[in-house]
């Protein structure tokens, strides 16, 4: 690959400029000899930043600073001093109304009293239509007034009857509910007597049982109690005491 660097002009409005020629891309080996054959040929530089021939740097450095020549300047322009005065300030005047030009031709007609209609006969139609709708309308609004008195009568007395159901609703309900009072006592009340009833008849029982019981326990409980001298004779008992101490006195002043 070659390549031409283009020379540069003392000129301030050049810049620098590469070209080089185009050239295909070539073929990458396949395998790693031809890779190593191809790596060990010349390579073509194909980028500015690599070329040895270009030299890197900063470009602004290599600008030239343009040579700057002051000019006096010797023309004398003529100046002449002119004087101007304003007339005093004005109100703007108000704007006249527009008035459209005037087209056409004036043109006059006569007409004679009578001759277009008569006042008298032309408006009695008319009185008659608005004297009738003013009178249906007032019958009409007496006929809406009569009407909601009616419905206001009506309501009254649907709410009076709603009153007097209500007033009995709650009156039967207060009824049913002392009757359901009265019927839970007496039930309770007779519940009491049913039990009082079953306890006096268990007692009755228990008493004929223990009667039937004790009848023919209580003459042999007597009769040995009897036996065993716990049911004794006091006057008998002090007897045999007294006739036993003396016996018993006489014995030991024997013995003495």
């Amino acid at each position: 690959m070659s390549s031409a660097l283009r020379p540069q002009k003392e000129s301030l409005n050049d810049t620098y400029v590469f070209s080089s020629r185009p050239r295909p891309v070539p073929a990458r080996p396949r395998n790693r000899e031809h890779a190593a054959a191809h790596n060990d040929a010349p390579t073509g530089y194909g980028n500015v930043t690599y070329d040895r021939r270009v030299v890197g740097g900063n470009t602004y450095a290599r600008q030239r600073i343009p040579i700057l020549y002051l000019e006096e300047l010797s023309d004398h322009i003529e100046a002449t001093h002119v004087d101007c005065q304003t007339d005093a300030f004005l109100d703007k005047p108000p704007t006249p109304l527009f008035v459209p030009a005037k087209t056409g031709k004036d043109v006059a007609t006569q007409i004679e009293d009578g001759e277009l209609f008569d006042f008298d006969v032309e408006v009695q139609p008319v009185l008659e239509v608005l004297v009738g709708k003013t009178v249906e309308q007032s019958l009409l609004e007496v006929m809406e007034e009569e009407e909601l008195a009616c419905l206001q009568a009506q309501q009254r007395a649907f709410r009076e009857l709603r009153d007097a159901e209500l007033a009995e609703v709650q009156r039967l309900e207060e009824q049913e509910r002392r009757r359901r009072q009265e019927k839970s006592r007496r039930i309770a009340q007779q519940r009491e007597v049913l039990e009082k009833q079953r306890e006096t008849v268990e007692k009755i029982a228990a008493q004929a049982f223990a009667r039937h019981y004790l009848a023919d326990l209580l003459p042999s409980v007597y009769a040995t109690l009897g036996d065993r001298g716990y049911f004794y004779d006091p006057v008998e008992k002090a007897l045999i005491l007294e006739v036993t101490q003396k016996r018993l006195d006489g014995f030991q002043e024997l013995d003495s």
